[in-house]
């Protein structure tokens, strides 16, 4: 888990010089891991299979309005982020969480704690 592959999520394409992808490791590679995972619905892609890796919210979200189940969604949006990423060796956990809803959007801030002492903001738009 110490090397990721560069993605540039706002084109949709792996990042490549030369014909080659481009590799990010430390804390580069745990920022790749954290916004892939955090993309990514559980259960759904057939590579993740077992691995339960990623987000098990689609269904969650689905119909139900934020402002009405504010407290529900909140605690199970903490509960299944920090479950599905401190799943990573490196991660000890989440902290520091704001929730906003931009029209339809679900808008999650929380920063993540890194087991070196690191840490970084980390956010999350769920529809």
């Amino acid at each position: 888990m110490g090397v990721e592959v560069a993605f540039d999520f706002a084109v949709g394409e792996f990042v490549l010089v030369d014909g080659k992808c481009v590799e990010v490791d430390g804390m580069d590679a745990i920022k790749l891991w954290v916004e892939k995972c955090l993309r990514t619905e559980r259960d759904v892609f057939e590579i993740y299979e077992g691995e339960a890796y990623g987000i098990p919210l689609g269904e969650l979200l689905v119909g139900y309005q934020f402002q009405r189940y504010r407290d529900f969604f909140v605690e199970e949006i903490k509960r299944e982020v920090t479950e599905a990423l401190t799943r990573h060796p490196m991660i000890m956990g989440l902290s520091n969480w704001e929730f906003r809803q931009v029209k339809a959007m679900l808008v999650v801030e929380f920063d993540v704690l890194l087991r070196d002492g690191n840490q970084f903001r980390q956010g999350a738009e769920f529809v």
